[in-house]
């Protein structure tokens, strides 16, 4: 089985990451006896992530395994020998909800002379994509594993793709410990007070009922707020922003800087119904992307 993912936000910045900030994605390479192929690792159920999908030319070794930066898990890690086109893809990552989206990565170079040959990429729909920037120091003591954090823009996709692909004859590279971080849109929602109204009698003639209300309001919202009557297999209900107003089938709340305040609803069963109790139909309050009260 592989492991479960957990997402959960940070309350310290201690490690470079900003208040607010979410980890979303998270891959340790798990482990591995022997050197062993990206495709194989995948059928064993060896990666951390269910919902991504890895492919790719490189292997996962646990030889020379990941240390000296925060987070190591040095256990396997993903192998790109010196052979240009050696990479790995990671598709299926869902990064939808969130923006400010920035990675990090164990990174290890074999040489000292070094740097970011091994290109670092990504793409919201496989045919586009925008190569991340990053550097490695020279010279002695930097054949090292050392944790970076490329420089672009990861895009907010249904199904992001990272590639990683190696491109020069000479050093050779290994990556681990990858995490991708952002901050989490809020979530549009609506509040109705009370759920449910009942004591809705209707005497033949009488004209409309009386007025019952609820309040709606609501916040983080991308768009207005629809307040619809049903009107199958016939309107009973009708809709008010006012007391004795005039009524209707619809209305809309207008949001304004994505809030709409507390607004009070009137309604009431309409004129010219026959005698009897309506207490099991349901007004719809619904604005894109929140539940539906």
């Amino acid at each position: 089985m592989k492991k479960l993912l957990f997402i959960f936000t940070l309350c310290l910045c201690t490690i470079g990451i900003s208040w607010g900030q979410t980890v979303f994605f998270s891959e340790t390479f798990g482990s591995v006896s022997a050197t062993t192929s990206i495709a194989t690792h995948e059928t064993n159920n060896g990666f951390d992530n269910d919902d991504a999908t890895f492919t790719g030319t490189a292997d996962i070794r646990n030889t020379n395994p990941s240390s000296g930066y925060t987070g190591a898990s040095g256990l396997a890690n993903v192998f790109f020998t010196n052979t240009v086109g050696k990479y790995l893809l990671i598709e299926g990552i869902n990064s939808s909800s969130y923006s400010n989206i920035s990675m990090s990565l164990g990174h290890h170079k074999s040489t000292t002379a070094g740097n970011n040959e091994l290109s670092i990429q990504v793409s919201s729909d496989g045919n586009n994509w925008t190569t991340l920037s990053y550097s490695r120091p020279t010279g002695t003591g930097t054949a090292v594993w050392l944790l970076i954090t490329p420089s672009g823009t990861i895009p907010a996709a249904q199904n992001l793709r990272i590639r990683f692909t190696q491109t020069s004859t000479g050093p050779q590279f290994r990556i681990d410990d990858i995490k991708l971080t952002g901050t989490a849109a809020s979530t549009p929602t609506i509040t109705v007070n009370p759920a449910t109204l009942s004591g809705f009698s209707y005497v033949q003639g009488s004209g409309p009922s009386s007025e019952k209300t609820f309040t709606v309001q609501g916040s983080n919202l991308t768009a207005d707020i629809n307040i619809t009557v049903p009107t199958s297999p016939a309107q009973h209900y009708e809709i008010s922003k006012t007391s004795g107003g005039t009524f209707s089938s619809s209305l809309t709340l207008t949001q304004s800087g994505g809030t709409v305040s507390e607004t009070t609803i009137y309604v009431r069963l309409k004129a010219g119904l026959s005698a009897g109790d309506y207490n099991n139909e349901t007004i719809t309050v619904s604005s894109t992307g929140a539940t539906s009260k």
